[in-house]
C-alpha cells in the first residue's frame, strides 16, 4: 500500500458525523483497503454527475458537505486530487460524500499524527517539496497541474471544487475542448465563461471567480469556501474544527 493510500484509510478509519448536527469529521465514505471498516452509514446514494443541473440550494448543500470533507483532509495532510461530481454520493440523508481516493497524496506538511501510521511517513513527507501531477481528470485539472512539475495539493484540490460547483449549475465543465491538449490549453489561458445567473458581480458568481482563480496564490482557500456568504446561505455548514 502507498504512503498516500495509508494515509487516507488512517483518516477514514477516524471518521464519523452526527448527522442530525453536522458535527465531526465529516463524510468521507470510501476505505483504502476493502478489508478496513468504517463507522460511516452506508445509505442508498445518487452520484451527482448523474443528476440534472442543480438548483442554488442542492449546489451549495453538496459543495458544503464536499468542503468539510476536504478540510478535513487536509487538515489531516492530504490531497484527493481527483475531486468530480463523479466523486462524489448523495445519499437518502442528503448529505453529499467524497469518495475514491485512488490517486491522493500526502501534501508536504503532513501533520505527525497521519505520518505516525507508517515508519516511513515522516521522512517521506517531510522530504516531499510539492504533489507531482497524478491521474486525475482532465476537465477538473487546475492550470499550475497542466504543464507537470510540483504543485499545492489544497489549492488545485479548490480549482477542481469550483469546476464541480460549475458543472453542478450549469450541467457541463467549462474549458472543454476536443483534445486534452485543447483542454489543458483552455484551462490555462481562457476566462470563465459567465452563463446568466453566474455573471462574477452575483454571489454565486464571485465564489466561483475566487475558486477558479488562475493563480494558485489567490485562489480561495477550503476554509474561504466554507465560509462563503452564498455556501451559507443555501446550505448548513458542518462543523468541522479538529479538537
Amino acid at each position: 500500500m502507498t504512503l498516500e493510500k495509508t494515509a487516507c484509510m488512517w483518516c477514514l478509519n477516524t471518521s464519523h458525523v452526527d448527522p442530525s448536527t453536522r458535527k465531526g469529521a465529516p463524510l468521507l465514505a470510501q476505505c483504502a483497503s476493502p478489508s478496513t471498516p468504517t463507522d460511516l452509514p452506508t445509505p442508498a446514494c445518487c452520484h451527482l454527475n448523474r443528476a440534472p443541473p442543480l438548483d442554488h440550494a442542492n449546489a451549495a448543500a453538496a459543495i458544503a458537505d464536499v468542503a468539510a470533507a476536504l478540510a478535513y483532509c487536509h487538515w489531516q495532510g492530504v490531497a484527493h486530487n481527483d475531486v468530480k461530481p463523479d466523486n462524489m454520493l448523495t445519499g437518502e440523508d442528503g448529505r453529499t460524500r467524497l469518495i475514491d481516493f485512488s490517486v491522493s497524496q500526502l501534501l508536504p506538511a503532513a501533520p505527525a499524527a497521519a505520518a505516525a501510521i507508517d515508519g516511513a511517513a515522516s521522512a517521506a513527507g517531510a522530504s516531499l517539496a510539492g504533489s507531482a501531477r497524478t491521474p486525475g481528470t482532465p476537465a477538473f485539472t487546475a492550470p499550475e497541474c497542466c504543464s507537470g512539475g510540483s504543485f499545492d495539493g489544497a489549492a488545485a484540490d479548490v480549482w477542481a471544487l469550483g469546476i464541480s460547483l460549475y458543472t453542478m449549475l450549469t450541467g457541463a465543465p467549462p474549458f472543454m475542448g476536443n483534445t486534452l491538449v485543447e483542454t489543458y490549453q483552455r484551462i490555462q489561458s481562457e476566462e470563465l465563461a459567465q452563463p446568466p445567473g453566474l455573471e462574477a458581480d452575483t454571489p454565486v458568481g464571485h465564489l466561483l471567480a475566487r475558486m477558479l482563480d488562475k493563480d494558485p496564490g489567490k485562489r480561495a482557500t477550503i476554509s474561504e469556501v466554507l465560509e462563503d456568504a452564498w455556501v451559507k446561505q443555501h446550505a448548513g455548514i458542518a462543523q468541522i474544527a479538529p479538537e
